[in-house]
């Protein structure tokens, strides 16, 4: 039979380079910052502001690797409110004047006459934009409200992942190293 002594460590016990390999050694794991509990609040707002603009989705899948983030199964809520709070006021005026006589669209002419939309262009909120000024705008806005909050999720990853959050990770889990800066796990 053989008995072994071995000195066990706090991290601010460590020499620097233990710390430092146990930094990176953290940093490494399995454990940290693999699932995506980090990431829920951020979803929570993100779903909120999705609601403020009338849309709707089952969740998000993203990828801050790959750097992509789309929504699960979106909805638009109602989408007359969508269309304003996407900057489409305009086109709504204009689709509710086709219907109207000349006498009625003469005194929004000064309000109309800024606009070279084509109104019948304008199909559906989830059909192709491409073609026309409103749907270009749409578009660019839930792309900018996507790349923020891709943005914020790979700040708060890279803030989560740095040394010092590591560190402080490492300290208040009260993990207990040997000298080299393995972790130690009582068996």
């Amino acid at each position: 039979m053989r008995e072994e002594t071995i000195k066990i460590y706090q991290f601010d016990e460590l020499s620097e380079k233990a710390k430092e390999k146990a930094v990176e050694n953290e940093r490494n794991s399995d454990g940290y910052l693999c699932d995506t509990e980090w990431a829920e609040f951020l979803e929570e707002e993100f779903m909120e502001e999705l609601e403020k603009i009338n849309i709707s989705c089952d969740g998000f899948c993203w990828d801050l690797c790959g750097g992509y983030l789309y929504l699960d199964n979106p909805t638009i809520i109602d989408i007359k409110d969508f269309i304003k709070k996407m900057g489409g006021e305009k086109w709504l005026v204009l689709k509710a004047l086709e219907n109207k006589t000349d006498d009625d669209k003469d005194e929004f002419e000064d309000d109309l006459a800024s606009i070279e939309i084509v109104s019948e262009q304008y199909k559906t909120i989830v059909g192709n934009f491409t073609d026309d000024e409103v749907g270009e705008q749409i578009n660019q806005k839930l792309k900018d409200i996507l790349d923020g909050f891709l943005k914020e999720l790979q700040d708060t990853f890279s803030a989560l992942n740095s040394d010092e959050e590591i560190i402080n990770h490492l300290k208040i889990n009260e993990f207990e190293f040997i000298a080299t800066g393995e972790r130690y796990y009582d068996v």
